[in-house]
């Protein structure tokens, strides 16, 4: 057996249809697993199915029955549910907490943090031991950023979810683990309002000096949701080029010699 072998697992992941997503499901495919793309976009959705040799069900993560369906069905069509990685999200155009709206807090909740919440409610049921499931969260779930509250918010919450559920899946040997990464180059951020001036801050932040691609956190999901990794339990992995340990020499540099004129 190769090093991270998945071969006859079987797999859900949300939001599959871009980004982040689309690329896990790629690569828990080439790694021997059977995929399930759960997402709203239909066409994008089968599309990726067909990359990957899976099934393609439309979910809006936020609708609870939509995610039991998933789950469902998964388990129902291959008599097992190994991996589930809720990944699905969105990122509002970003606010100050005193201009935040109702619809636009709730709307982050609903999708980000509901849908992680359901994804672990509805397929752990369906799980046994061994499994796995791998959250995304963000750097945002574990410090914040101006008028980022929204979305920050429902990161954070992803962060203490997985870590309540590692806890009360632990006994049955479900891991349960969350990613945070940096920005990320994917379409997500190229649509965002604030996409290029948070990329430039991150990567300027960072002691790496850049931001990631898709494949990483992919890379990083496959690792986790692997049964090379059994200790690895209640876990928020810092995917953030170094930006969690302190600011970059470059920013470093930049705001001394300003400071110094």
């Amino acid at each position: 057996m190769s090093v991270f072998d998945l071969t006859g697992k079987v797999a859900v992941v949300t939001g599959a249809a871009s980004g982040i997503g689309r690329a896990t499901a790629q690569r828990l495919a080439s790694a021997g697993a059977r995929v399930f793309i759960a997402d709203i976009a239909e066409t994008e959705g089968k599309e990726a199915a067909r990359e990957v040799g899976g099934t393609f069900v439309a979910t809006d993560v936020s609708r609870e029955e939509d995610v039991v369906n998933v789950m469902a069905r998964a388990a129902e069509l291959t008599g097992r549910l190994d991996i589930v990685v809720n990944n699905a999200g969105i990122a509002l155009p970003t606010v100050p907490i005193t201009d935040t709206t109702h619809d636009h807090f709730q709307r982050h909740m609903e999708i980000n943090t509901h849908g992680v919440l359901y994804g672990i409610k509805h397929a752990a049921p369906r799980m046994t031991t061994g499994a796995a499931i791998v959250n995304t969260a963000s750097v945002l779930g574990v410090f914040g950023l101006p008028d980022y509250g929204s979305y920050a918010a429902s990161k954070f919450a992803i962060v203490g979810l997985t870590k309540v559920a590692a806890i009360e899946l632990g006994p049955r040997g479900i891991r349960v683990n969350a990613v945070c990464p940096t920005t990320v180059d994917t379409p997500m951020l190229a649509s965002f309002p604030e996409g290029k001036a948070e990329a430039a801050v991150l990567s300027m932040a960072a002691p790496l000096g850049r931001i990631i691609d898709a494949g990483h956190v992919a890379a990083a999901i496959h690792f986790l949701a692997a049964d090379d990794c059994p200790a690895i339990n209640g876990q928020a992995l810092m995917l953030d080029c170094g930006i969690t340990s302190g600011v970059s020499r470059g920013l470093w540099d930049l705001v001394s010699t300003t400071a110094a004129t």
